[in-house]
């Protein structure tokens, strides 16, 4: 998961260099039309292509500080392993309002969300 993670993160930043690169050669290209006195309709396409292109760039770059790509997911049996508690004690945990995970069908957590429990798991020295 961490490794489709980290591609996903370099397509996204590979996607807003490309993005970057294309809207400043038509930028340039743009330039150079008008120094030919091209029509003004294929110079009104260029200009908003240029604008679409930096509209694009723009949305891609918080992507790529996205937390779902930079922040590391603990799943349920690492957090199992990490709090020193059985199976039956996450459930509970979880059944508690303890532990709160995030996902659908497969239970993960951040960091962040198991400070109050990794805590609590020292005190009683399970950790």
């Amino acid at each position: 998961m961490e490794k489709e993670l980290s591609r996903i993160r370099k397509a996204v930043e590979n996607m807003h260099q490309l993005m970057e690169t294309l809207v400043a050669l038509q930028k340039d290209n743009h330039q150079c039309c008008r120094a030919v006195d091209l029509p003004v309709a294929q110079t009104t396409a260029q200009q908003m292509m240029a604008d679409r292109l930096a509209e694009i760039a723009a949305n891609t770059k918080p992507l790529m500080a996205s937390p779902l790509l930079v922040q590391r997911k603990i799943y349920k049996q690492e957090t199992i392993k990490l709090l020193g508690i059985s199976e039956r004690t996450y459930d509970r945990h979880k059944a508690k309002g303890l532990l709160k995970p995030h996902g659908i069908g497969q239970d993960f957590y951040y960091p962040e969300d198991l400070e109050k429990a990794m805590e609590e798991s020292r005190k009683k020295g399970r950790v």
